[in-house]
This record gives C-alpha cells, sequence and structure tokens, in this order.
C-alpha cells in the first residue's frame, strides 16, 4: 500500500470516470479506465474480445487466466473497476479457556478448536524434496491468525479470522451478466443480485448519457450499532482510524448477521452500501466513495467501508481538478466536454499536482537558504537542485527535467502542508507548502544525496525506462505520491535512475458510447506478450512511450477496418 507524505492515502492502484451526458461534447456516456497493475508477474491484464453471438459481446481486458473480461465495454455499456477501500474481513477477540489455549468461551460455554495438518513437499537444504508440516486451528468464525505484537496468541487471548470471501463464488456469474447489461440501471440490478465484487469500486456509464458510481464490493456485515456494542475499547481507536473491526468473539450476539436483501449471511445488502448515479460524472482513485461527485457527496455509512470528511491523496485530487476544469473550458483545450481524444490527453498530461502547489514556494525556500542539512547529518549543497525546480515544467513527461528529483524530494518526506484541510474544500486542501518546517529541506538535502551519480536536470526519459530485449524505452509519468494521475512505480537504482517499471498504468481505455456503437481508444502499456521473440512483446510499450494508442475495435465494421487484421479458424480435429 503506497501513502502520501500528508498521511493521507496514496492508493494501492487505479483511476476511472464515468462520464455523463453533462460531461460529454456527443452527450453520450463516456468511461475511462486507467487500472494501476503489476507489469510482471501473474497479475497482468490481457486485452480481449470475446464474443458469443446473441449472448455476449464484450471488448477489454482481463487478468491472465480469467475467462472473462473484468474491465470493459458492450454495445451501449462500458465500466472500470478502482480499489475499494472497504475491509475485507474482521477479527474476533477469544477468551480462552485457561490451561487450553486451543479451547475458547462462546456465551459462557468451552468450544474447541478444530485442527487440521497440511503437509507439503519443500526443497531442503540439498535442493532435495522434504515434507514440511504445519498445523492450523479454526474456530466457528475461522482460522486463529497470529500478529506478532498486534494480535498474539497467549494462554488467555486468540483472534480468528472472517473473511467474507472466503466462500465467494460468484464472481464468474456476475462479471458474465455485467457484461450482458445495457446500461447502468440493469448493471446496478446485476450487482445487487450477485454482490459478487471481491474488492472493487464500479464506475460505468451508458449510452443514454448516465454514470455510475458503486462500491458493491463484499464487505463484512458490522453496522455502527454492532461496533459501538463489540468492538472492545482498546480496539475502537484502531477501528476509527483504517476501518479494521475486532469483535467481541466471547458473545454471539457479536456475529455478522445477516441483511435481508444480502446475497449470503456476514455482508452488507445492497441497501446498505454507496451508490451514486449522475449525468455529470463519477470518479474515483482509490480513496473511499465519499468524493464519488463532490456536488453530492455520499455520507453516513459505516467506517469499515470507509471514511468521510477526511483529506483525500493528490491523486484523487488531481482527477477531480482534470474533470472540473474541462468542464469548464480551463484546461487549455478547446471547448468544453470529454471527447475520446481530450480524455487521452487529459490522462496522459502528467501533471505534477504535488509540484504545482508547493514548487514555487520550495524554490523560494532554497533560494533563501542554499545549503541545507541531510537526514546524516552532512550539509548539502542545494543550487543546482534549486535552480533545476524553477526550471521544471510541473511534468511527468519524457521531456520534463528534474521530475524525478522532486518525486525523491516527496518520497523523502518534504511534501508537509502548513494550512489544514477543510471538509468544505476538500479537493483544494491543503495547499500551502509548510516553509518553516525544517524537514521540508532536509528532505530535498536528501533526494540530492539520493541522486548522487543522476543528473538532477536529466530528462525523464533518459531516466525513467522499461527493458525489453536490448532497448531502453522511455516511460513517462510518475509516483502518486507526487500526485501524478498516471502513476508508474519503479526502484531507483543508484547512480542509474529507474530501469524497470514495477507497478502502475496498465490497460488504459478511453471509450464513447452513442447510437453508432463504441469507439475510442485503448493501449496496454507493457504489451501483450511476454514473449521476447514474439511480435507483440514491445510494440504497445513504444507506444505507450510515445502517448499512442491502439483503436476500439468492437463492430464488424470497426474489425474488419484494421489493416492488421487475421482471421483463424479453430475446430476440434477428427480423428485418422
Amino acid at each position: 500500500v503506497l501513502a502520501a507524505a500528508d498521511g493521507t492515502t496514496a492508493g494501492i492502484g487505479s483511476n476511472a470516470y464515468g462520464l455523463g451526458e453533462a460531461a460529454t461534447a456527443d452527450r453520450g456516456g463516456m468511461v475511462l479506465a486507467n487500472p494501476h497493475f503489476p507489469w510482471d508477474g501473474p497479475d497482468r491484464f490481457y486485452r480481449m474480445h470475446l464474443k458469443v453471438p446473441g449472448r455476449y459481446d464484450v471488448e477489454g481486458a482481463g487478468l491472465i487466466g480469467d475467462p472473462i473480461i473484468e474491465i470493459g465495454h458492450n454495445r451501449s455499456l462500458a465500466w472500470s473497476h478502482t480499489v475499494s477501500t472497504a475491509r475485507r474481513f474482521v477479527w474476533h477477540r477469544l477468551a480462552l479457556v485457561p490451561g487450553d489455549p486451543t479451547s475458547y468461551y462462546l456465551d459462557g460455554k468451552p468450544r474447541k478448536m478444530t485442527t487440521r495438518t497440511v503437509t507439503a513437499q519443500v526443497p531442503g537444504t540439498d535442493g532435495r524434496l522434504v515434507p514440511v508440516s504445519r498445523t492450523f486451528h479454526d474456530t466457528h468464525y475461522g482460522p486463529v491468525v497470529v500478529v506478532p505484537g498486534t494480535f498474539d496468541w497467549t494462554t488467555s487471548t486468540a483472534y480468528a479470522i472472517t473473511d467474507v470471501n472466503a466462500t465467494n463464488n460468484r464472481a464468474f456469474d456476475g462479471w458474465l451478466q455485467m457484461g450482458r447489461a445495457s446500461n447502468v440501471r440493469e448493471l446496478k440490478r446485476v450487482l445487487d443480485h450477485y454482490q459478487f465484487l471481491p474488492w472493487v469500486n464500479v464506475i460505468a456509464a451508458d449510452a443514454r448519457g448516465e454514470a455510475l458510481y458503486a462500491d458493491h464490493s463484499v464487505i463484512p456485515r458490522v453496522t455502527d450499532a454492532l461496533a459501538a456494542a463489540c468492538i472492545p475499547a482498546a480496539f475502537q481507536p484502531m477501528y476509527a482510524s483504517s476501518g479494521q473491526a475486532v469483535l467481541d468473539g466471547s458473545r454471539s450476539a457479536c456475529a455478522l448477521g445477516s441483511d435481508r436483501d444480502a446475497a449470503v449471511p456476514g455482508i452488507f445488502g445492497p441497501s446498505r452500501l454507496p451508490v451514486r448515479f449522475r449525468s455529470d460524472y463519477v470518479t474515483n482513485s482509490n480513496d473511499s466513495y465519499w468524493l464519488a461527485n463532490p456536488e453530492a457527496p455520499l455520507e453516513g455509512y459505516p467506517r469499515i467501508i470507509g471514511d468521510e470528511g477526511t483529506p483525500r491523496s493528490l491523486r484523487t485530487r488531481l482527477g477531480l481538478d482534470q474533470v472540473q476544469q474541462r468542464l469548464a473550458g480551463t484546461d487549455g483545450l478547446p471547448g468544453r466536454g470529454f471527447t475520446a481524444e481530450r480524455l487521452w490527453r487529459t490522462v496522459f498530461g502528467n501533471r505534477v499536482y504535488g509540484g504545482e502547489l508547493v514548487r514555487d514556494d520550495l524554490v523560494a525556500l532554497c533560494t533563501a537558504q542554499s545549503a541545507a542539512t541531510a537526514s546524516d547529518g552532512t550539509t548539502v549543497d542545494l543550487r543546482d537542485a534549486c535552480a533545476t525546480l524553477s526550471r521544471w515544467d510541473l511534468h511527468a513527461d519524457l521531456n520534463s527535467r528534474g521530475a524525478h528529483l522532486f518525486t525523491e524530494f516527496v518520497l523523502a518526506g518534504g511534501l508537509r502542508f502548513a494550512d489544514a484541510f477543510s471538509v468544505g474544500d476538500p479537493v483544494r486542501t491543503p495547499r500551502r507548502l509548510a516553509t518553516t518546517d525544517p524537514r521540508v529541506l532536509t528532505a530535498l538535502a536528501d533526494a540530492v544525496r539520493r541522486l548522487d551519480g543522476i543528473a538532477l536536470d536529466a530528462r525523464l526519459g533518459d531516466v525513467q525506462t522499461e527493458p525489453r530485449g536490448d532497448r531502453r524505452i522511455p516511460i513517462h509519468g510518475g509516483r502518486a505520491e507526487a500526485g501524478i494521475f498516471n502513476m508508474i512505480v519503479n526502484n531507483r537504482v543508484p547512480g542509474v535512475g529507474y530501469p524497470k517499471v514495477v507497478h502502475g498504468s496498465s490497460f488504459v481505455m478511453a471509450v464513447e458510447l452513442g447510437p453508432n456503437g463504441p469507439s475510442g481508444r485503448q493501449i496496454l502499456t507493457y504489451s501483450q506478450s511476454t514473449n521476447p521473440n514474439s511480435p507483440w512483446y514491445a510494440d504497445q510499450t513504444e507506444l505507450y512511450s510515445q502517448k499512442g494508442w491502439d483503436t476500439i475495435k468492437y463492430t464488424e465494421a470497426q474489425i474488419k477496418a484494421d489493416p492488421n487484421l487475421r482471421t483463424y479458424r479453430v475446430g476440434e480435429g477428427r480423428g485418422r
């Protein structure tokens, strides 16, 4: 989980817009999908178009190995997902029977844990496989889990977890029916019926020009009343700050219970979940549901779902600011309202919102004090850093000089604000650099030290790259902590730069929905194939580097117009 320097949540991945008729140039719906996912490993997206004539016809992307499209569009509906802030499990504090640490009390009566031993073959010191066994203890709540220092198993207390997704086998059915919905109202009925989304929000729009935000994920049924009655006093601050619930496991009255409209016991029914339909827009960048649209905040929901009236991450604030500027016509682009082209330019505009807020004050501060003490006690000359930041274009584009310096300053803890967050102006507060806080210049000094051997004024595209064979593809975008919408996460290699993307923008889709069907742009940033010998190993990564795109290819006319179209027929062969 990424954490912003000002203490707010920076999010673990994804931006999405659902745009209604009041926010689009052609009065139809539009969706931006911008999930942030690993660039390597098993959690990569794969672009595809799946069609069963008359029954299912969806274009988009799914995680490798999944037989369904999870983010995409059909003819009249498009959707994306972002990671929800809701918790997926609850803890139960068990009061153990004296002298028997595998028995616990429930309503005053002892109850025995069940045990199971699992044996697996693992490599030994000589490389040969040897059996290793572990014994697990289960309760009627779920398994006993130990987190040293926080949830310890002692002679008097243990902690069991209830994971409400443990028996959630509804996901593929739900995504299948989602792809068959024709508008956001039908989509809402699918969400209500299946309640299948394990850990994500839905952001959607339809051809009629209506947008939808919903956190319809699977969430433990911890109501405000249950939290007040059943979370012990020692754990109430944890629940208030994080939504992590520790319930009294010695009382059956503190079980999760059931809502009448819930698909299964123990989770919130759809009537208790945050939902918003809009004709202008909804958006999410991994903060809670609260400001899906600032004109109509979602409020009054249990803390386990998310927080309200609290500071938003810089990425959330930039995401909202970008929409508001576009609708006001103040973003420097022609007209008002979104088209696919304007939406593409927005997501890859690479504004650095933290820099927009504090760069000038930071430059004035380091100009007045040309040196500072780093956290290791050494004195660092800041004159070159100050000059670089003064010339920086406040973007994370390939030609931006100084973007990596500002990012290192933020990661070192320098982005500290002097003004308070205002619940009445949540998109634009806080916004003033805490110039009297000595940690600000210390962070800049630390950033200079971290970049020893890397030019402070280097072009971002020269130091931030992605390898493909013997090529180094320049990569734009950057860290959410700095307030960059097009998130790219990588590790700094001393004296080299950032030679490998770890996590960030992956499948990106800007789709317009209208009477003639869907159109727009899409790309898979890390390319479709992981095979170095494949022609699709680097093509989309190079395209992403240039802020290019592939077009939506959904209708038969769009597919047939593709000059690269190849058709293969696969069938079951007869025996010979």
